[in-house]
């Protein structure tokens, strides 16, 4: 029987270990990675891994963050979408004025992802890894896992 009790203690101290699969923002600075890219298009697409990214995000605490693609960076503010139980559910990258109107006056390939606007939307896969979409114009779904 104590054998028993000793096993049972120790289980429970193992799950009360588990890792929170809530997606929190409680730690800064925060870095997110360009890790993964699939298709819009199919009902069940898969994911093919990136590696070796220039491409990410990186938060800070006061509300602000900078996108780095390569040479290029991008600045703003993020926001954190919550559902009716306060668990975030997207996160939002809005681009200051000057950053969205040098986006808008490159030749080429614009550097924010989401209809020529000047916001970025991802949800919450899960505590690491947020997902964005181009679906709405035509484009594919963006990969980012925190690091």
């Amino acid at each position: 029987m104590r054998r028993f009790s000793l096993y049972f203690l120790v289980i429970v101290f193992l799950g009360a270990c588990k890792e929170d699969e809530n997606p929190t923002l409680a730690e800064f600075p925060q870095k997110w990675v360009f890790s993964g890219i699939s298709s819009s298009w199919e009902a069940n697409p898969v994911i093919n891994p990136i590696a070796d990214s220039l491409y990410y995000y990186e938060l800070n605490e006061n509300g602000t963050f900078t996108k780095f693609i390569g040479e290029f960076e991008l600045h703003g503010n993020y926001e954190t979408v919550a559902d009716a139980d306060n668990n975030p559910e997207y996160l939002v990258f809005r681009y200051d004025q000057e950053t969205y109107l040098e986006d808008r006056e490159r030749d080429g390939f614009g550097l924010i992802h989401y209809c020529g606007q000047d916001y970025e939307p991802f949800s919450f896969v899960d505590s690491n890894t947020i997902k964005g979409s181009w679906g709405a114009c035509d484009g594919p779904n963006l990969y980012f896992e925190r690091r």
